[in-house]
C-alpha cells in the first residue's frame, strides 16, 4: 500500500471553522464531520433501521453488479473518494475484470488506513493507494498508466450545492480523462416520513454522529459546549434537501479565532445537507460537469439509483 497524505492539519479545520461560523447562516462544513470517532459514528448510521440508503443500495450493488462489471471493462483502475473503511469498494472488486489499481481518498486517515489494509489482504497482489485529502483537494493521478473510473457511491453527492457538485463532478471528468468513467450512488426524492426518520434515528447514533462535530471543534482549541445543544433534521423544499442542524437549548456561544458566535435558544447551526434528486437535475448536473449518464439502476420502489457515466 502507497500512503499519500494530503490530510487537512487542525490548523486548516479551524481557519474553515472560523469562516464557516461567520456566514449567514452560520455553519459548520460536513467535511469535518468524518474524524475518527465520527467515522465510527457514520459506520453505525447505516445499520440503523431507520437509515434505507446503505441497504438500498447495497440491494442494487448485489442485483446489478455483472452489469455494472461490464460496463467498466478489464484493467481499469478504481478511483473512490471517500472510500472511508472500503466495504463497498472490496464489493467492487471482486466483481471486475482484472481491476488494475485501487485508489482509495478519504478525509479520516485512521479509516483510509484500515480500508486500504483490508483491500491489500483481501486482494493478494492488488495494487493499492491511499490518499489522505480533503475533496476539495485537486487529485492528480498519472493518465498514461490505466484507465480511471471514478467510484462515489453512498449518496455523498448530495452533501454538495448543485454548483459544488457540478464543479466536483468536473474536476472527476478531468481526472478520469476520455473513455473514463463514473460510478454514482445517488439518493432520489421520497416521502417526508422517511426522509426525517432516516437522519434523526430513534437510537439518537445520528445525533451522536451530528454533536460529534462540536467536541472535535473543542479537542481542536475552538470553545463550545456541546451539551448546550442538540440534533435535529429538517426537510428544505426549496432545494429539495435534509439538512442537519444543530439547535442551542440555552443562551450559549461559540469561539474559534477571532470569530465569536452569540446564540439563543432555538437558534442553530447548518453542518450538513442532503439532497435528493429527480432525473432531470441529475441530467442537468452531469452534463454541466462533462459526464453523459449512460445507464441507470434502482431497486423495485425507486428509492435509490446507482448511475454510470461516461466522460
Amino acid at each position: 500500500m502507497r500512503l499519500i497524505d494530503l490530510e487537512p492539519k487542525t490548523e486548516a479545520f479551524l481557519a474553515d471553522a472560523e469562516t464557516s461560523l461567520a456566514e449567514s447562516p452560520p455553519r459548520l462544513h460536513s467535511k469535518h464531520l468524518y474524524d475518527e470517532a465520527g467515522s465510527d459514528l457514520f459506520d453505525a448510521i447505516t445499520r440503523v433501521p431507520e437509515y434505507y440508503l446503505t441497504r438500498v443500495e447495497r440491494s442494487i450493488f448485489e442485483t446489478y453488479l455483472p452489469e455494472m462489471a461490464d460496463a467498466v471493462g478489464a484493467g481499469a483502475r478504481v478511483v473512490e473518494f471517500g472510500a472511508g473503511l472500503g466495504d463497498k469498494t472490496r464489493h467492487l472488486i471482486e466483481a471486475l475484470h482484472d481491476p488494475a489499481e485501487v485508489v482509495l481518498i478519504d478525509i479520516s486517515k485512521e479509516a483510509l488506513i484500515r480500508g486500504a489494509t483490508g483491500l491489500e489482504s483481501t486482494f493478494e497482489g492488488l495494487d493499492v493507494t491511499a490518499i489522505c485529502a480533503d475533496y476539495d483537494e485537486q487529485i492528480t493521478l498519472d493518465a498514461s498508466a490505466h484507465r480511471s473510473v471514478v467510484f462515489f457511491p453512498g449518496s455523498t453527492l448530495g452533501n454538495f450545492t448543485q454548483s459544488a457538485a457540478i464543479e466536483f463532478l468536473g474536476r472527476q471528468a478531468r481526472l478520469a480523462g476520455p473513455g473514463g468513467g463514473l460510478i454514482l450512488g445517488v439518493d432520489l426524492v421520497k416521502d417526508l416520513p422517511t426522509l426525517i426518520a432516516a437522519y434523526d434515528d430513534a437510537a439518537g447514533v445520528t445525533a451522536a454522529f451530528n454533536l460529534n462535530l462540536l467536541t472535535r471543534l473543542v479537542e481542536a482549541g475552538g470553545q463550545a459546549e456541546p451539551t448546550h445543544f442538540k440534533h435535529e433534521s429538517r426537510w428544505n423544499p426549496v432545494h429539495d434537501r435534509i439538512e442537519m442542524h444543530l439547535v442551542a437549548t440555552e443562551p450559549t456561544s461559540l469561539k474559534v479565532g477571532a470569530t465569536t458566535l452569540q446564540l439563543e435558544a432555538g437558534d442553530s447551526l447548518l453542518t450538513e445537507h442532503c439532497h435528493k434528486y429527480t432525473p432531470a437535475r441529475l441530467d442537468a448536473i452531469l452534463t454541466q460537469a462533462g459526464w453523459t449518464r449512460a445507464r441507470t439502476w434502482t431497486d423495485a420502489d425507486a428509492k435509490f439509483a446507482v448511475i454510470w457515466a461516461t466522460a
